[in-house]
């Protein structure tokens, strides 16, 4: 087979995704009692990507064979899956949650701007700690928890951002700030990987090679351009994604900005109505 066909063909129908992505698919027509909402679009078309960052080839590249694949995959999980998913349930699901008090103090915890910005940047640094990430690679059981930490962080970073919940969400110019910062600390990280001089994580020097495509691939991109891709993956889409979200909010409040019937879309607290 051809380079292309033999990716291609690489999938990874690891059980433990399969039952987990049915459950939360299945689990969220239950509850909505498999009546259509819009907002239904975002929840699935989150659990989609996460499922295809999962099993399809890009999961056996990025474990196998390019750190850029995995830069990739993290973006998916980080920064991509958690707002879909959070955009896409529904304002009673979380008034339901809350109502249970254990839940509802660790939501006033970890929604404070300082805790869920902490969570989801500290995250993503310490787990691209060169020892910590190599390590990752060789326990399958401590990558599986990496990818689980990515998802949770990344989901309590966006949650001060999208939560439909009035009140816990943060005004326009706060989440400006929140997300530029976010955006700067991404960047400082994909900089420091795009321009260092030496291999960051060896296990890409010389990876497995269960398809035997190794040699073919290294024809097209080097360890070095792989890690230095890996970096700009790390800076410019991660940053494009935070700038749209400053846009949208921005765009919300400047629509809003002159006052009257649309006054509480500038604090941000009507969006999720906009997707129903």
């Amino acid at each position: 087979m051809s380079l292309a066909e033999t990716i291609l063909s690489a999938w990874d129908w690891e059980p433990s995704i399969l039952i987990g992505c049915a459950a939360l698919a299945i689990g969220y027509g239950v509850l909505a009692r498999f009546r259509f909402q819009r907002m239904a679009v975002f929840y699935y078309l989150g659990l989609a990507i996460m499922f295809l960052g999962l099993v399809s080839p890009l999961d056996t590249l990025a474990d196998n064979y390019l750190f850029s694949m995995h830069m990739f995959q993290h973006l998916l999980l980080s920064e991509v899956v958690p707002p879909l998913l959070l955009l896409g349930i529904p304002l009673d699901w979380w008034r339901w949650v809350l109502s249970w008090r254990a839940l509802k103090v660790a939501e006033g915890f970890l929604r404070q701007p300082p805790v869920a910005w902490a969570c989801g940047i500290v995250a993503l640094w310490l787990w691209h700690w060169p020892r910590l990430f190599d390590a990752s690679l060789h326990n399958e059981g401590l990558h599986a928890f990496q990818h689980l930490c990515f998802m949770v962080s990344g989901t309590i970073f966006w949650y001060p951002v999208v939560t439909p919940v009035p009140g816990h969400r943060m005004t326009v110019f706060p989440a400006v700030f929140y997300l530029f910062t976010g955006c700067a600390f991404s960047s400082l990280l994909g900089i420091f990987i795009t321009f260092c001089s030496y291999q960051i994580y060896p296990f890409y020097l010389n990876p497995t090679d269960d398809l035997g495509i190794l040699p073919r691939l290294r024809g097209l991109i080097s360890a070095q351009e792989d890690q230095q891709l890996g970096g700009l993956l790390m800076w410019f889409p991660c940053c494009l994604i935070y700038a749209g979200a400053i846009l949208i909010r921005l765009g919300l409040w400047y629509e809003a900005w002159p006052g009257g019937s649309n006054e509480s879309i500038a604090s941000g607290e009507t969006l999720p109505t906009l997707i129903r």
